[in-house]
């Protein structure tokens, strides 16, 4: 959902999204030793993962031929499927063997944005960004 907000020159462009994922399958209550998937132990239901982010993106007009830039928005993403599935439904345990876990965090990221915009002349044109960005829930 977005929408876009004019006032004075300046606008504003608020939004929000929905994010959400469902692994529906179990998940091993303990990492520290293995539990075979033939257990009748040692799993518990996964939940849905879910965020609502929201992002916003202010421009304002210096003059008729440059302009400000802000932004800010939240992002969900969900780990990649090998680290949630691969290896999961496994009776023995190998040397070097990855374990999915299907209740693993999604990652989340903030962004920030900062630019300037100006027209030099018909031919030329001036752009600079400043970005930064933090990022939560990496798998490691």
């Amino acid at each position: 959902m977005q929408d876009q907000i004019s006032y004075k020159g300046i606008i504003i462009s608020p939004g929000l999204r929905f994010d959400f994922f469902t692994p529906i399958t179990k998940h091993r209550t303990s990492t520290l030793q293995f539990t075979s998937i033939t257990s009748d132990s040692g799993f518990a239901d996964s939940k849905m993962k879910y965020q609502i982010s929201p992002r916003i993106n202010v421009a304002y007009p210096i003059t008729s031929n440059s302009k400000v830039n802000i932004a800010y928005d939240l992002n969900f993403k969900i780990p990649e499927l090998q680290f949630l599935y691969d290896g999961f439904a496994t009776t023995r345990l190998r040397g070097n063997q990855i374990l999915g876990n299907p209740n693993m965090d999604a990652q989340r990221e903030n962004s920030y944005q900062v630019s300037y915009e100006s027209q030099l002349s018909d031919d030329f044109a001036l752009d600079l960004t400043a970005y930064y960005k933090d990022i939560y829930n990496q798998i490691e």
